[in-house]
């Protein structure tokens, strides 16, 4: 039996200062004018779209909002039946650059109206998530879990008055640069064998976007069963910036000083309080633990966008 088309829309009040609540009126008639049966709530929390995303009764259930907002969403289906559409309301919207989505809610929306039954089912399969677990608890991300420069550019960014995700990301990588970002050892486990990790950028990948449009490894998969840990060594910041910006901007990781490890459960342990951030919000402070949770939900997305492979050293 195919389910009816109809959805609960999420829509978070706050992300974006209220980018997705000022789309979400014409999201919504689009939809309806394709012959959606549209319930709208609107959140303002973490915990709320996570309840209402567990708790729901539609088959489909979007969610509009940044980053973060459809990672809680996603922790409500995990393990559960039913379909997340995730909409494009955030400003970095990372997720959906991935999913083949757009940064356009409306124009996404319209695409979905007009969508037939076989469109739909070519359109839904499996998503990988992240289980990130520390002393704060445990918590679901979708994208790069960030450890290095990344985390201090996405955190500078998520308290600036920029409201485009790239220009706060490329701010609050300067401010890290400039004396804000110091770079540590790492003392990880990747699949139990120990590791030293740390440097200047240290990323945890299953999708391979972050900070508002970088896809820093295009040929990271979020159906795969496996993380991507991306490291840049140590070095003086006279060498850094330039194999910052190769590896951020050009998206060229073949060299000695960037590595790229495999692995399906990563510890780190020390420096003990280091921050994480993933999907634009902090997940925990180390000591704690990353482990893929292979199709954990079901998205409904028009597939994930790779723009072109790289030469990169992978080590597993």
């Amino acid at each position: 039996m195919r389910p009816p088309r109809s959805m609960t829309l999420l829509v978070s009040s706050v992300s974006a200062r209220g980018r997705a609540l000022r789309l979400g009126r014409d999201v919504v008639a689009a939809l309806r004018a394709g012959g959606w049966e549209v319930h709208v709530s609107v959140t303002s929390t973490a915990s709320d779209v996570e309840e209402l995303s567990r708790t729901c009764s539609d088959y489909y259930i979007g969610a509009l909002g940044g980053d973060g907002y459809l990672a809680s969403a996603a922790t409500g289906r995990v393990g559960h039946e039913g379909v997340l559409v995730p909409f494009p309301g955030g400003r970095g919207n990372d997720l959906c650059r991935y999913l083949g989505i757009g940064v356009d809610p409306v124009a996404w929306a319209q695409q979905l109206a007009e969508a037939d039954r076989a469109t739909m089912d070519r359109w839904t399969g499996p998503l990988d998530a992240v289980e990130v677990t520390s002393a704060e608890g445990t918590k679901t991300a979708l994208g790069i879990i960030s450890l290095g420069i990344d985390a201090t550019a996405n955190w500078v960014g998520n308290h600036s008055w920029l409201r485009s995700g790239p220009l706060a990301y490329a701010w609050g990588a300067v401010v890290g640069f400039a004396g804000g970002f110091k770079p540590w050892p790492i003392e990880a486990r990747i699949d139990g064998r120990a590791t030293e990790l740390g440097g200047w950028l240290t990323s945890v990948s299953n999708t391979g976007w972050f900070g508002g449009g970088v896809n820093i490894l295009p040929q990271s998969r979020a159906d795969d069963g496996t993380l991507e840990i991306i490291n840049v060594e140590k070095m003086s910041r006279l060498r850094a910036l330039p194999l910052l910006g190769r590896a951020l901007v050009a998206r060229q990781i073949d060299h000695p000083m960037i590595t790229v490890k495999m692995g399906r459960k990563i510890e780190m342990m020390r420096p003990v309080g280091l921050r994480a951030l993933a999907d634009g919000d902090v997940v925990g402070h180390l000591p704690l633990s990353m482990r893929v949770i292979p199709d954990a939900l079901t998205v409904v997305a028009p597939g994930q966008q790779v723009e072109r492979t790289v030469d990169i050293r992978t080590e597993k």
